[in-house]
C-alpha cells in the first residue's frame, strides 16, 4: 500500500482476502481494501501464493493509514520476473 492509495481510501475499516487457493492467478480480485472514502479491490499483479498474513492489519487495518510502507498485508511466493512490477518511475506517471 502506498501513502498515495490510502490517502485516497480514507480511513482504512476493513482488509479482506477473498481467496484462499494455493495459487491465485495474475489479474485475479482476491480480496479488498475498504475505507471511508473507497473501496479498492486487491487484484494479483502475478502468480503468487500466500504463505503468511499479517495479523495486526486484520485487528486494527487503520495501522494502514499511519504507516503505510510498514503495514504488509501478507508474504507471498512467486516466480515471477521484477519485469511485470511498476517501477517507481511508471507508479509517479499513473498517479498524476
Amino acid at each position: 500500500m502506498t501513502d498515495f492509495a490510502q490517502k485516497e481510501i480514507g480511513e482504512i475499516y476493513l482488509v479482506e482476502f477473498m481467496r484462499q487457493e494455493s495459487i491465485i492467478g495474475k489479474k485475479t480480485q482476491f480480496g479488498a481494501i475498504y475505507g471511508i472514502n473507497k473501496t479498492f479491490s486487491l487484484i494479483a499483479p502475478c502468480d503468487f501464493q500466500i504463505v503468511e498474513v499479517n495479523k495486526n492489519v486484520a485487528i486494527k487495518p487503520s495501522h494502514i493509514n499511519t504507516d503505510p510502507y510498514n503495514s504488509w498485508f501478507f508474504i507471498l511466493s512467486t516466480y515471477s520476473s521484477n519485469d511485470e512490477f511498476l517501477t517507481y518511475e511508471k507508479y509517479l506517471q499513473i498517479i498524476k
